[in-house]
């Protein structure tokens, strides 16, 4: 069990580091959105109005902000695969009835 726990652990502070990185390397813009929102624990409307943006783009760079820092931490495909998407393109197949 203590095996484990440190394993666990240790890929915890792996898939922090990646993520610190992700988000280090991310366009300031986005970074600063995800800051007030996600760390200060800001509202959309008051990062909306504290950077002067629309609530409309305050949340697609938090999305796509998001997005990255998923993919750093989990891998660039599984954050698609994880909402239902198709990756690679073409198209989704067609749920079976019956």
């Amino acid at each position: 069990v203590v095996g484990e726990d440190g394993a666990r652990a240790a890929e915890s502070r792996l898939t922090l580091e990646r993520v610190r990185r992700a988000m280090a390397e991310l366009p300031e813009d986005q970074r600063l959105v995800l800051a007030m929102i996600s760390i200060d624990g800001r509202s959309y409307k008051e990062t909306a109005e504290a950077l002067s943006l629309p609530i409309g783009t305050v949340t697609s760079r938090l999305a796509r902000a998001r997005h990255r820092l998923y993919a750093a931490a989990y891998g660039p495909d599984t954050s698609e695969t994880r909402r239902g998407r198709q990756v690679g393109g073409g198209k989704a197949k067609e749920p079976e009835l019956g």
